[in-house]
């Protein structure tokens, strides 16, 4: 294998690991999660803390190391609690070497007096204390009543259950603890794993959104926008799976990023949707790395990420994931701590490869390669066939640098569609936005068109013929009057008012072709685009700001140029074989932008 063909093959695995990662690097496997002893706590006894002769003196649970540890959640209020407090009555009596302490979940201090009775009453002699603040239940992940756990010798947890446990199967695992069999397990909070970041929010009703207030539940929070496409296909799915679910089971949360609070109760109300939505004050699309909408983020009832997606899912994925999330089988994902400049980057990633533009860049490929291959047969057309070492050295070089000019150029169209629009709605406000989820129509007609134009016998230059006649009639004016300076001949060596070069017009569909994939990214990615890069302008310094920015456009700007350079190296070797075949990969390249086209158009009319 050739140099360059190794060096495209190298930037194009770059090109597969860093769109792999962007998508699945969060994700940590449950395996890797380390087992940990069972979390220590301070609590004092109740027949202690309710004894007017016995000083308060609180205990710690490590106190206890050495003995297996029964560690039971309930509610004395609570029908289940209660069952379960039955079964723990039958270990008290039977064994005697296990150490027993229930936790009252619910009870405060004033209620102590309550759970005293209770336990006279079902003659509960074991130890028992309270946990009014939660600060117990916080260690131990507890949000279902009862909870059982026991603990090992050594500290280790060796068996958890978030139900009512029947003796039988109590007992088996008690043994397996007594005999030092059993195996260990993290009984508390999952270490080196962080739960879902936290958000205290206003909904547009004016009513608090806050996370904590879903502990217990399942809660997918769908970042999105009114006018997103993909956002609209999550819609209709979201409909469905919310009502298949109870709501002690499920509940959905949408954080719209961009519009406005009435445009979000107006949609809301239009389109009966049930669950509650709040606008993102700035920093939720940050906190949860949302680089392309619709996102959604699946939260399980213990408060950590299990689920991630970018763009809309199947109605039987999210079922499956939910179905997981509400039995406890889900696997944790960890979000990492990033900056707003690398936040700035992925966001880039997450534009060029967005679900509305990347179906794009097999089309790209394809074009760049027919106009490239012309290029180079009709330069070979009148100079000798490269014969020596040096010359196919300098042609490669050559077509490198022309790639990395043609990948600059497309991704500088990218980069004029999203100027453009930061500029529209700045100026116009939100008069723009419900057209931007267009754009990818009006670029799905248009690839329909070029790519029946290239198919048929009509020219491309046909039709841009009387711009260029235009630009024609301009160049020569200027060159006449350099001519009256003595500037007759430019760098090219051809006289003054010559044809303009061919290369403006191959660089020029090129940067067309970028105007296109930029506007169908924007189909997903502008409100996105508006929202962070506002949010950075107003929670950063003027100069920071714009260094997001930056970061943003030379991202898409190295991704595109990357793709072209990769392209460039594959066919540079394979020109000579492919020149014979230019008028078939040109037919293939008009069928590559009619499939694109077609995909626009469709993805358009299915989030309708």
């Amino acid at each position: 294998m050739g140099k360059g063909r190794k060096a495209a093959l190298a930037i194009i695995i770059v090109i597969i690991l860093v769109s792999l990662s962007y998508y699945y690097f969060f994700i940590l496997p449950e395996d890797d999660v380390p087992v940990e002893r069972a979390p220590d706590f301070e609590y004092y006894d109740l027949d202690e803390f309710l004894s007017p002769l016995i000083e308060e003196v609180p205990r710690n649970l490590s106190e206890l190391r050495g003995s297996v540890v029964l560690l039971t959640f309930t509610d004395y209020s609570d029908a289940e609690s209660m069952d379960q407090n039955n079964v723990t009555a039958e270990v008290y009596e039977n064994y005697p070497d296990v150490d027993i302490l229930t936790v009252d979940a619910l009870v405060s201090e004033k209620g102590t007096t309550g759970l005293k009775n209770i336990r006279a009453d079902y003659s509960f002699n074991w130890s028992f204390t309270f946990d009014s603040g939660g600060t117990i239940r916080e260690k131990y992940d507890i949000v279902t009543l009862p909870t059982v756990i026991i603990i090992g010798k050594d500290g280790y947890g060796t068996f958890k259950a978030e139900r009512v446990v029947e003796y039988a199967e109590l007992s088996t695992n008690l043994d397996s603890a007594l005999a030092g069999s059993a195996e260990r397990i993290n009984v508390g909070q999952l270490p080196g794993v962080k739960k879902a970041p936290d958000f205290e929010l206003t909904d547009v009703n004016g009513e608090p959104l806050n996370l904590k207030d879903y502990r217990g539940k399942v809660l997918l929070l769908d970042f999105m926008s009114i006018n997103c496409v993909s956002c609209k296909q999550a819609e209709k799915v979201l409909k469905d799976v919310y009502k298949k679910y109870d709501r002690d089971e499920l509940e959905i949360v949408s954080i719209d990023i961009e519009d406005t609070e009435e445009e979000i109760r107006d949609h809301w109300d239009d389109h009966d949707i049930e669950w509650r939505v709040a606008r993102d004050p700035g920093d939720m699309a940050l906190k949860y790395h949302v680089t392309d909408i619709v996102h959604l983020v699946l939260i399980d009832k213990k408060g950590y990420l299990v689920y991630e997606k970018v763009g809309a899912p199947s109605k039987n994925e999210l079922q499956n994931e939910i179905d997981d999330a509400i039995a406890g089988r889900s696997a944790p994902i960890e979000l990492v701590e990033i900056s707003f400049y690398l936040f700035a980057v992925l966001m880039g990633i997450g534009t060029f490869f967005s679900p509305c533009s990347f179906p794009m860049l097999p089309g790209y490929m394809s074009y760049y390669l027919q106009k490239d291959l012309a290029k180079q047969v009709k330069a070979e057309g009148a100079e000798k066939e490269a014969e020596t070492e040096e010359e196919r050295r300098k042609k490669r070089k050559a077509s490198i640098k022309r790639a990395m000019a043609s990948g600059t150029i497309s991704a500088f169209g990218i980069v004029l569609v999203f100027t453009l629009i930061g500029v529209l709605v700045l100026l116009a406000g939100t008069a723009v936005k419900p057209y931007i989820s267009q754009l990818g129509y009006i670029v799905g007609i248009i690839l329909l068109v070029l790519g029946a134009l290239m198919l048929t016998n009509l020219q491309y230059n046909k039709i841009i013929q009387p711009f260029q006649n235009m630009y024609r009639s301009i160049t020569e004016k200027r060159s006449k009057k350099k001519e009256g300076e003595g500037e007759g001949d430019g760098e090219s060596g051809e006289p003054s008012g010559a044809p303009v070069e061919s290369s403006k017009g191959y660089y020029a569909g090129l940067f067309t072709y970028g105007v296109g994939y930029g506007a169908a990214a924007a189909a997903c990615t502008a409100p996105l685009f508006i929202a962070i890069v506002t949010q950075a302008l107003l929670q950063l310094e003027l100069l920071e700001g714009i260094i997001v920015l930056f970061l943003y456009i030379i991202s898409m700007v190295v991704l595109m140029i990357a793709v072209t350079v990769a392209i460039a190296m594959l066919g540079q070797s394979a020109v000579q074989k492919l020149a014979s075949y230019t008028g078939a990969i040109k037919k293939f390249s008009g069928i590559v932008l009619i499939i694109v086209g077609i995909y626009l158009i469709v993805f358009y009319y299915l989030s309708l």
